[in-house]
């Protein structure tokens, strides 16, 4: 969850930083453009000025020309009486006039066209020194975001490599801290190991010490005599023979063997000490025991144990015992070898008594007879003196020995104290390991805040260089433009000036030929008339003047035309402007609106991260106090597991004997009621009340009897012999025989053929199993490569695998996705943005389909979260399968719109009813489908 949401406030952190750089380039853009707008309404301020002063010029020339006009008319009307009497001087004179008015127009022209380029190129000059300061204020501003860039560049180096030092210092410290969990949950377990050995041995000797105290594993007669000495009834009791030596591990069962009986034989200090015993087994009938009284003891002599091989000794010598019982322990083991096998023995033995190979004394050795001890080997055979042999094994006995009971009380005490040591060593141990992972975890811990800080100063900083890369990129891009403009400029400056040459030259040669022809023009008409040379002198100045004025508004109407063409441009270029201004408005409140969430959304994260720690704190601070709670509940358990244990205890010793008790009260009833069928019962004293059954009519009172008559017990074995030769007799046996028989050779039947059916359906679950696998298997392989293959169409590249989480167990398995992102890790699909989970689990979709292709596909708004070049890819993996599967698309995506060929929408009209408007395309246009509206909006409803 910590993890979460610090991806959360990292990604919010990221967002508004994105956004509140966004914002500051739409600013600096519609600063741009204001300061375009300005420039476009200055420009047009200028060209409307010029083009009212063009209007003014015009309706001054004009008028200049319909008063020539006039003029003009008025005096031709003079002249036309005298039209007649001057038609050849006036031919002439049409002549030298035609080709006078020809060259003022022409020089009219020439001026016009030079004045109007002496207007453009002062305008381009300008523009020229504009575009040129423009330039070098860009180039400083360019040189200075490069300076920036620079510096961003080298601060972001140097924090980079410090946030990889702090990563290979954290990847350090979690290897060493990973070391350390896997070492302490070695010796948590180890300490674990050692806990429950020491509970083990613990419960062991919580058992064995009331078994050794009450002595079950000795007979009842032993029992009673070593509860009577532990009780003071008794007196010079020294204990049993098993409790009184001590025999290595290896000679248990041999040294039992020898023994046999004799184990549990009581070694008692005097005679007296036995007899009292003995009269103590008397009177309370508890059994029968064999006595070792040490004073009257009589050893036949020690037979010591040659030194050959495979002899291991005397067995007196072999074990340890008290002084103060070793003439019972000489008495019962001094002529006693131990061997470790039967040959090794029966070699010992020739060679003690002088035997031949096949065991017979020989005649002459008769009077020196040798006596012969008992030989024990290792495995448990025995070799009597008179030559018997006992030997074999018994499987099924897996009872342990008196001996090694002794043997492991003595011993569990102290291998208990080392168990107690070892567990106390391994629970210091695990609070070192565990306070070392602490203190690295606590390290690792600031080191992860010491990257989170350098990680978001290297954010600010590639925010920074971001800006300062969009900076120098958008300088470069306006010093470009505004040297292409420059380099428009200058080439059209150039141009202007040649023709403004070409057309002062051309000017200056129609003024020459202007002048020669008004010189021959005047000479002409001098020659032609007489008297009327001031009337035709002014109508050729009036005509001359009216082509001036023709011409002159001519040139300033097409200078009005380019003027207005010039007006219609900037008025377009203001719109645009104004059009693409709006656009960064709303893209700025959007974008505000983005930080506003953003900021908001960051306050909430860092409220909810201040709640998250304080919770953190109380928790661990909770977290210590049920610890220490924990602590205690486990010592209070383990005392009461010792309580529980030693009332176990006590309790299966009291079930035990009171089992016993039981038994032994049912046994004297059934022999009562054998022997004497229903009798009233006397009460004893020291029984509960128990009222009797309403049985008096069937119940015979017997008399009291004081002693048992003579034959009696044998009378009562006859009469139970023949009551059990006697058996209760069915009539109806046979008849209920049939029944039976025939009932359960109808369930054999029966359960014979549901066998025979259960075989043939594991049989033929068998056979679908295995050839689901085989399918299975075989589709997963095909699927697995055709995901690849779309994965790597629709994300432009990277690698994917489909896995299975039990390979060995197909059926039941699940599947994984692990996915490669071009310049990313193998992730899962978790760590994906929305667009690539998308994109991947259509990759898996559409390889499906391409391996089992279905009638119909409907995908529900898959290209939400994709721009136009991931809806182009889908597109593009559609298109290959639309052969075979008929695609059903929700979208509100133009661009996903565009390969349907048919399209289905839903719309609410004014008057709030919803309406189904269909499209299909045909021939590159759409047309209504004819499609069923009622079953459409049915569609639809449901």
């Amino acid at each position: 969850m910590s993890e979460e949401r610090h991806r959360r406030t990292a990604e919010v952190i990221r967002r508004l930083a994105v956004s509140r750089e966004r914002l500051k380039q739409v600013e600096a853009r519609q600063d741009d453009l204001k300061a375009e707008c300005s420039r476009l309404h200055s420009d047009r301020r200028v060209v409307q000025q010029r083009l009212e002063e063009l209007l003014v010029e015009l309706e001054q020339v004009q008028g200049r020309r319909d008063n020539c006009q006039q003029s003009l008319d008025r005096l031709q009307l003079q002249l036309a009486a005298r039209e007649e009497e001057r038609n050849a001087a006036q031919e002439r004179r049409r002549e030298a006039a035609a080709a006078a008015r020809s060259a003022e127009s022409h020089f009219a022209e020439l001026r016009s066209r030079l004045g109007q380029v002496d207007e453009r190129r002062t305008a381009l000059k300008g523009r020229l020194a504009h575009t040129q300061n423009d330039i070098r204020q860009r180039d400083e501003a360019a040189k200075r975001a490069a300076d920036d860039l620079t510096a961003l560049e080298a601060e972001q180096a140097g924090l980079t490599s410090e946030v990889d030092r702090v990563n290979t210092e954290i990847q350090a410290l979690t290897d060493s801290v990973e070391i350390a969990i896997v070492e302490l949950r070695k010796v948590e377990e180890e300490g674990n190991g050692d806990k429950r050995e020491v509970e083990r041995l613990q419960t062991r000797l919580d058992m064995l010490r009331p078994v050794r105290r009450e002595g079950t594993v000795y007979a009842s007669a032993v029992r009673s005599i070593l509860e009577a000495s532990e009780q003071g009834r008794l007196q010079g009791i020294l204990g049993t023979v098993a409790s009184r030596i001590q025999v290595p591990a290896q000679l248990e069962r041999a040294i039992e063997v020898a023994l046999g009986a004799a184990l549990q034989n009581v070694i008692a200090e005097t005679w007296r000490d036995a007899r009292g015993a003995i009269e103590f087994l008397t009177s309370a009938g508890a059994g029968r025991a064999t006595f070792l009284p040490l004073d009257r003891l009589r050893s036949r002599g020690q037979i010591p144990a040659p030194s050959s091989n495979g002899i291991l000794g005397n067995a007196a010598r072999s074990v340890q015992f008290d002084s103060e019982v070793s003439p019972a322990i000489h008495h019962l083991l001094q002529r006693v070898w131990i061997a470790k096998d039967l040959e090794a023995a029966r070699h010992a033995l020739d060679e003690h008594s002088g035997h031949s190979r096949n065991g017979r004394r020989p005649n002459d050795l008769a009077s020196n007879y040798v006596a012969l001890p008992t030989v024990v080997t290792l495995d448990g055979e025995i070799i009597r003196p008179g030559g018997a042999v006992t030997g074999g094994n018994d499987g099924s006995r897996q009872r342990r020995s008196v001996l090694a009971w002794e043997r492991e009380a003595r011993e569990l005490p102290a291998e208990l104290d080392r168990a107690k040591s070892k567990s106390r060593l391994s629970k210091e141990k695990t609070r070192a390991t565990r306070l070392e992972v602490e203190g690295k975890t606590g390290k690792r811990a600031d080191l992860e805040k010491q990257r989170q800080d350098f990680l978001r100063d290297v954010q600010r900083r590639q925010a920074a260089l971001e800006r300062a890369r969009i900076h120098a990129a958008r300088a470069e891009q306006e010093a470009a433009w505004h040297l292409k403009g420059l380099d428009q400029t200058t080439a059209e400056l150039a141009t202007l000036d040649r023709k403004a040459e070409q057309l002062r030259a051309a000017l200056n040669e129609s003024a020459v030929k202007l002048s020669e022809a008004r010189e021959r023009a005047t000479l002409t008409e001098r020659a032609a008339q007489t008297g009327t040379d001031g009337m035709l002198r002014e109508l050729a100045d009036l005509r001359a003047e009216a082509a001036v004025a023709q011409e002159t508004l001519k040139n300033r109407r097409a200078h009005e035309a380019d003027q207005r063409r010039t007006l219609i441009r900037i008025d377009s270029e203001l719109r645009s402007q104004s059009d693409r201004q709006s656009e960064l408005v709303e893209e700025e409140e959007r974008l505000r609106c983005d930080i506003s969430r953003a900021s908001a959304e960051e306050s909430e994260l860092v409220s909810e991260g201040d709640a998250h720690q304080q919770w953190v704190a109380e928790s661990e601070s909770e977290l210590g106090r049920l610890d220490r709670n924990l602590a205690r509940a486990e010592e209070e358990e383990r005392s009461g597991q010792q309580v529980v244990s030693q009332t176990e205890s006590d309790w299966n010793a009291s079930r035990l004997a009171l089992q016993r008790t039981e038994d032994r009260l049912q046994n004297l009833r059934r022999e009562i009621r054998q022997d004497f069928g229903l009798a009233e019962m006397e009460e004893a004293a020291g029984l509960a009340y128990q009222p009797p059954l309403p049985l008096q009519a069937l119940v015979a009172q017997l008399p009291v009897v004081q002693e048992l008559p003579a034959g009696l017990k044998d009378d009562v074995r006859e009469t139970r012999a023949r009551v059990r030769r006697l058996s209760n007799v069915n009539p109806e046996a046979p008849q209920e025989y049939e029944e039976v028989a025939g009932r359960f050779c109808f369930l054999q039947t029966q359960s014979d053929d549901l066998e025979r059916a259960a075989l043939d359906l594991q049989h033929v679950i068998s056979e679908l199993d295995n050839r689901m696998e085989g399918d299975l298997r075989r589709t997963f392989g095909a699927v697995s490569t055709e995901f690849e293959s779309f994965f790597k169409l629709l994300l432009q590249g990277g690698t994917a695998q489909l896995s299975l989480t039990e390979p060995a167990d197909v059926l039941n398995s699940g599947v994984e996705i692990f996915a490669r992102l071009p310049g990313k890790r193998t992730q899962s699909l978790d760590l994906l943005s929305g667009g690539e989970r998308s994109l991947t689990a259509c990759a898996l979709v559409f390889a499906i389909l391409r391996v089992s292709p279905t009638p119909f596909c409907v995908l529900d708004e898959v290209d939400a979260t994709l721009d136009e070049a991931n809806v182009d890819r889908l597109r593009a993996a559609m298109d290959l399968l639309r052969e075979r599967t008929q695609f059903i698309v929700i979208t509100h995506n133009r661009r996903t719109l565009e390969i349907a060929g048919g399209i289905f929408g839903i719309t609410m009209g004014d008057d709030g009813v919803s309406r189904v408007i269909s499209l299909r395309l045909e021939k590159d246009e759409l047309q209504p489908a004819e499609v069923d509206e009622r079953g459409l909006e049915a569609a639809v409803a449901m």
